[in-house]
């Protein structure tokens, strides 16, 4: 059956002559465990937009979307802030301000939190959060941040937009219509 190497990506190229069998093709990881880069999205003809298109590869529904910090977020990293050190790390659960929701790791595209790394293989993630000193700087007003960020597949692609700030960004509620809409 011919295929195409890229990387160490095999994708299946077959003619419809091709048998049945030959055609029956495993979902392929695109990235192979690869940042999801815009470029390496054209590579795969996965053309980066808001969207939604099908994989080549996989069929995958699939979409960029264009996230911002919301005020949700920013009171939490505010809270997080309040109630921690430099360097400590926190556990989601003892973080005021959080309705539930995955929103306040999103934060991490920005570089504004990171979590600490899970060592316990029988959980997904650590729980442990802290903030890190540009979530510090932008909480006490001393940098903005680009106000969107693109997501791909959970993955951070890129910024875009304006600078905002913490006060700014407080200031305004997540809106899922205009998600859903971007």
């Amino acid at each position: 059956m011919p295929s195409s190497d890229i990387g160490s990506s095999t994708i299946d190229i077959s003619s419809d002559e091709d048998d049945e069998e030959d055609k029956a093709m495993k979902q392929v990881d695109m990235f192979d465990d690869q940042e999801p880069t815009k470029e390496l999205m054209l590579t795969y003809k996965v053309k980066p937009s808001t969207k939604v298109q099908t994989c080549p590869c996989c069929d995958q529904v699939v979409k960029v979307y264009k996230r911002q910090i919301n005020h949700e977020m920013c009171v939490c990293l505010r809270n997080l802030h309040m109630n921690s050190k430099e360097g400590q790390y926190i556990h989601i659960k003892d973080i005021r301000g959080l309705s539930g929701g995955g929103d306040f790791a999103k934060l991490t595209f920005w570089g504004l939190v990171e979590a600490e790394q899970n060592y316990d293989t029988g959980k997904r993630t650590s729980g442990m959060w802290c903030i890190t000193q540009k979530g510090r700087d932008f909480v006490e007003g001393r940098i903005q941040v680009p106000k969107y960020a693109l997501i791909y597949n959970s993955k951070f692609l890129e910024h875009e937009g304006e600078l905002v700030s913490f006060k700014g960004r407080l200031g305004e509620g997540f809106n899922y219509q205009e998600l859903m809409a971007s």
